[in-house]
């Protein structure tokens, strides 16, 4: 697994670690759980490098059939897998999205994949979560871009916060830890929810959260 902060290795480090993963896969074939999350989270470390670097995507270019940013995560996963079939390259992909989706969306790093995928429900779980993701923006690049503002889960695990603002113009930040973005990204739309927490001076900070069940008409 990768285990530097900055996730830099050089081309040739690179095509290394992408055939060394191939051949693990290809050796093993296995679909326990606990090597599925270990290479999705070495993956990520892989994908991570390629997209800082567009010299190194132009280095690969062949070696994974593109150098386009957008499709590294699927590309690199189907490369490690050796996907060719039609069922194969779906879940690869499947896998790449529940990868994205942890590191864009929760903000979680390469080492602690394995845990956040447990946590999270599993990578079928991920994957519908970042399609349910994907469909709720609008189809517009522009009016994504003027209108989209990040998701909770986006703004705490990344340092900032999500700010509030009441009636007398009063703001305050709401903390809410990666577990519990995921939990409350995990809801159905329309969904109540109840949070507990502690109120400190500028900042609620949430240690529960849960749907409210509403009880059918009798």
């Amino acid at each position: 697994m990768l285990k530097s902060k900055k996730y830099s290795l050089s081309s040739s480090a690179i095509i290394e670690k992408l055939d060394a993963l191939k051949s693990e896969y290809t050796e093993e074939r296995l679909d326990h759980r606990d090597f599925i999350n270990r290479m999705v989270s070495d993956a990520l470390g892989v994908t991570i490098c390629l997209k800082k670097s567009s010299t190194k995507r132009q280095k690969l270019e062949d070696y994974l059939g593109t150098s386009d940013r957008k499709k590294l995560p699927s590309r690199v996963m189907r490369f490690i897998m050796g996907a060719s079939t039609k069922n194969q390259k779906r879940l690869a992909d499947k896998r790449a999205r529940a990868m994205s989706y942890l590191h864009d969306e929760l903000g979680v790093s390469p080492k602690d994949v394995p845990e956040a995928i447990r946590e999270n429900g599993g990578i079928e779980k991920l994957a519908r979560m970042a399609a349910k993701r994907k469909r709720s923006e609008p189809s517009d690049p522009a009016k994504r871009s003027k209108e989209h503002t990040p998701g909770i889960a986006n703004s705490t695990t990344r340092g900032s916060s999500k700010k509030a603002t009441n009636d007398n113009e009063r703001q305050f930040s709401l903390k809410l830890p990666p577990k519990l973005a995921a939990k409350l990204a995990g809801f159905d739309e329309g969904a109540e929810v109840k949070m507990y927490g502690v109120k400190r001076k500028h900042e609620f900070e949430v240690t529960e959260i849960h749907a409210v069940k509403l009880k059918r008409a009798g």
